[in-house]
């Protein structure tokens, strides 16, 4: 009796071994099962990662570097974003730079536009003054020498001429400085020289039909003279008047020159000498 429960004891052991065993499983399935309600996926945590440390660095160090680039990137965006708005700062105001260069460009064409348009007219008004000039001193100037040529004609005239060394010719005064100086020296040409008669008119039939301002003298051996700014072209006997009465044998021209002796103080001028 004392031998049966000792042979028991070894089935006893036997039998209780397959049940630790069972309970060891149960207790890893349940702690696997907390640990994988513990994180999400299914995932150990770090303190429990049962993968190599080497391939948990290289890991971390994808991440990182995911991280890093992409932070890169974004810095990379914005600085592109800076230098595009940077550059249409710079396009815009160069272009209104360039519209401001333009419209003074414009202006300035335009007042050179009208200055030279301005000096246009004052040069074309200045050549016509002068062809004005110049016509009337020409005028004057065969004037003069038609004075000169029928005036004098006649032998028996230039007699009586010689001996007083007076010709009168009243015609309108020039309006030009220019006018002036150039018929003074026409007449200083002909030998004459000019007195300003001044708010006087020769009397009918004595002295030129034209209005009176100047009256020219020369001398009988230097011929007629008279100044003018346009003068008309009358008959000799309107023209001159002699100094002196007319011999009887010479035909008189006109009554001006029967009375020139008699001419009024306004019509008076210095009269050259004979020769």
């Amino acid at each position: 009796e004392e031998q049966k429960p000792q042979g028991d004891i070894p089935e006893q052991g036997r039998s209780d071994q397959p049940q630790a065993s069972q309970d060891d499983d149960g207790l890893k399935e349940d702690e696997s099962k907390g640990d994988s309600r513990k994180r999400p996926g299914g995932q150990e945590p770090d303190s429990k990662d049962k993968r190599p440390r080497t391939d948990r660095d290289e890991a971390e160090a994808q991440a990182a570097a995911e991280a890093e680039r992409k932070k890169q990137e974004a810095q990379a965006a914005a600085e592109a974003e800076r230098k595009r708005q940077e550059a249409q700062a710079a396009a815009d105001a160069e272009r209104r730079r360039q519209e401001a260069q333009a419209a003074a460009d414009a202006e300035k064409k335009k007042q050179a536009a009208a200055a030279a348009l301005a000096a246009r007219v004052l040069e074309i008004e200045r050549q016509r003054r002068e062809e004005e000039e110049r016509a009337a001193v020409r005028s004057v100037r065969s004037t003069l020498k038609r004075w000169a040529q029928e005036c004098f004609a006649k032998e028996d005239k230039r007699q009586k001429l010689t001996e007083k060394g007076v010709l009168k010719c009243f015609i309108q005064a020039p309006a030009s400085e220019n006018v002036k100086q150039n018929v003074k020296k026409l007449v200083a040409d002909y030998g004459g020289r000019i007195a300003v008669i001044k708010g006087s008119a020769p009397r009918p039939g004595a002295g030129s039909g034209a209005a009176s301002g100047a009256a020219a003298t020369a001398a009988s051996s230097g011929g007629a003279s008279a100044p003018g700014d346009e003068p008309s072209a009358p008959p000799p006997a309107q023209e001159a008047a002699a100094a002196a009465d007319p011999p009887p044998s010479a035909p008189a021209p006109a009554a001006s020159q029967e009375q020139a002796g008699e001419a009024p103080p306004a019509e008076a001028a210095a009269g050259g000498e004979g020769p």
